[in-house]
């Protein structure tokens, strides 16, 4: 057992050096496509299609070409706030100042909204898809992670955070990845979750991390200028250099074989 155990630890250590091999080799890379856009670009999905904010507060979607396809907008909500495309089928976007979330379809046409003040959550920072139609809510005024069902029903929540990192955090954000919950708040780090809600563990990670996303089954984000990933087998965060210099300061999406980065009205890739 204990053979087997080293053989599958040393496996996943194998599989990350791969990982930071091809990463780090991609120093050279280059943006080579381009598209023009109107927008700001704010989510990719998996099937590459654009997400974009223009100045009218309407959100855009378009094909991986950059054609328009559909349009949604609700200038009675004030600014949006957060959208979350990791199922390109349920959007969910999330109006902070009303607390009121709207899951869209593919078209994006509304089909579920979620009035927070309603649910007695008063203070909701931030929300990701969950499986099954579920979300996952953090709510700062009662510390806690909420798992609700499309009708609002709690199913799962976590215990107040305030026994976990001695505070309530107010500026974090929620990410769902492969039956697993993580929280990302600033100047705390990382933690993770089981898929109930339940505690794991805390990555630190005192300063701002921007742009947090997964990427091939793993967490990067920007810091200070740098991006690094983090290898959840050994527990540290190790940095990573392939972008060109003409990315600083650019949005940047991992997705698949493609890395899609803004800058001004277009959109660059890597192949």
């Amino acid at each position: 057992m204990l053979k087997k155990r080293l053989q599958h630890k040393g496996a996943l250590l194998l599989s990350f050096c791969f990982l930071m091999l091809s990463l780090q080799g991609q120093a050279e890379w280059r943006l080579i496509d381009s598209l023009q856009v109107k927008g700001q670009l704010i989510a990719v999905d998996r099937l590459n299609q654009f997400y974009l904010l223009n100045e009218e507060d309407q959100l855009w979607k378009t094909s991986p070409k950059g054609d328009l396809q559909f349009q949604f907008s609700d200038n009675t909500l004030g600014p949006l706030t957060e959208i979350d495309v990791s199922n390109p089928f349920n959007i969910l976007v999330f109006y902070r100042a009303y607390q009121i979330a709207k899951v869209l379809d593919r078209t994006l046409n509304p089909n579920i909204e979620f009035d927070f003040g309603n649910l007695n959550l008063f203070n909701v920072q931030s929300l990701v898809n969950g499986i099954d139609n579920t979300i996952w809510v953090y709510d700062q005024q009662e510390g806690k992670i909420f798992q609700l069902d499309e009708n609002g029903n709690t199913l799962n929540q976590s215990q107040d955070l305030i026994f976990i990192t001695g505070s309530r955090p107010d500026s974090c954000r929620l990410l769902f990845h492969k039956n697993k919950l993580w929280l990302q708040a600033d100047g705390i780090g990382f933690l993770s979750f089981n898929a109930f809600g339940q505690y794991q563990r805390t990555f630190s990670w005192e300063p701002k991390a921007e742009q947090v996303q997964f990427w091939k089954d793993r967490l990067l984000f920007l810091s200070e200028k740098k991006w690094y990933v983090l290898d959840t087998l050994v527990w540290e965060a190790k940095e990573i250099s392939f972008l060109p210099a003409e990315t600083a300061g650019s949005k940047v999406f991992f997705n698949g074989d493609y890395i899609f980065v803004q800058r001004g009205e277009y959109i660059y890739r890597n192949k």
